[in-house]
């Protein structure tokens, strides 16, 4: 029998920029973070090791840092934010054919990002909040829990139908429920785009033991019907959304033990032996965390948002997790 080789780990550092930057300051940040990377070493460093970074740039920056990665874009790539699945009538939306576009040539697309995600939640909340208040009522307090939450579950169904987001023109609904997200993941692969899944738990879900429950549903849903060639395409990215600007980080051990869940299920459905599809840690992830970080062996990069704001402090982050791994 043979003897089974590990799998490289290839790193990748995907820079969130959100809505934090205009395209004035996306190019001076481009100005100083296309030749610190040279003049580190650096691109060198991410050719040798099969690493990648990723600039996930708002609509407005898109073009403008496409044409300052030109001499760096075989390391460096560009990524555009929750695209929607749609060209049409969708005010305010930037969808996947204006990504693919050769003026934009984006590589990567955010999608299920814990901020879109958030409406829906808050829905939810909303939701459970209303049958809090009426349990008061003595008829209501007969109705069984199992029943409200298949309730909450058939809302959740509801709203993906009355917006028909799996027809030929899906209503503007972009609260990134489980089905959007699963329709998103198909339109970036069938587009070309690497689509980078986002999952993870909110402070309470976690609190109240169910994370594994949360991710491993927003997972499967969100690679719902795709084959495991499909999979092995994509990058998933684990944010505990209790993490994400609030200075806190899950330790190394809380965040590997997630990675690892997460690279079980990509196994079950990929029917492989060994994980091979990246899955990065996007919360709050720093210059002084990155290298203990990717250390962990299911921790293959980041997701990253404040530390891909400003050149510098990115250029270490990437610095530091390069050399954890040499």
């Amino acid at each position: 029998m043979s003897e089974v080789v590990p799998v490289k780990k290839r790193l990748f550092f995907g820079g969130n920029w959100k809505a934090d930057k205009t395209p004035t300051q996306a190019r001076q940040f481009m100005e100083v973070f296309a030749p610190a990377l040279r003049e580190k070493g650096l691109l060198k460093k991410l050719a040798e090791t099969g690493s990648q970074v990723m600039l996930g740039a708002p609509a407005a920056c898109l073009t403008g840092v496409r044409v300052q990665l030109r001499d760096i874009s075989d390391v460096v790539k560009l990524g555009v934010q929750d695209p929607w699945i749609k060209a049409g009538a969708y005010t305010g939306a930037t969808t996947f054919e204006m990504a693919a576009d050769p003026m934009v040539a984006a590589e990567y697309a955010i999608i299920g990002h814990s901020e879109t995600r958030e409406s829906w939640r808050v829905i939810e909340q909303a939701s459970k909040n209303a049958w809090a208040s009426l349990s008061e009522e003595q008829y209501m307090s007969k109705i069984p829990k199992w029943f409200r939450d298949i309730l909450l579950e058939r809302m959740a169904n509801e709203v993906v139908a009355v917006a028909g987001i799996a027809s030929e023109k899906p209503g503007s609904f972009r609260i990134a429920l489980d089905p959007i997200v699963n329709q998103a993941v198909k339109k970036s692969l069938a587009t070309g785009i690497t689509p980078i899944l986002c999952v993870g738990e909110t402070l309470e879900e976690r609190e109240t033991g169910k994370t594994a429950e949360v991710v491993y549903t927003q997972v499967k849903y969100g690679l719902l019907d795709l084959g495991a060639d499909a999979i092995k395409k994509i990058i998933v990215a684990y944010e505990p959304v209790w993490a994400i600007g609030t200075g806190k980080t899950a330790t190394p051990e809380q965040a590997q033990e997630v990675h690892a869940r997460i690279a079980k299920i990509l196994m079950e459905l990929t029917k492989e032996t060994e994980n091979t599809v990246p899955v990065i840690y996007g919360g709050s992830m720093k210059p002084d965390n990155v290298a203990v970080l990717v250390s962990q062996p299911d921790i293959w990069g980041g997701l990253i948002g404040g530390a891909s704001l400003k050149p510098d402090v990115f250029i270490a982050l990437i610095e530091n997790g390069l050399n954890a791994i040499s």
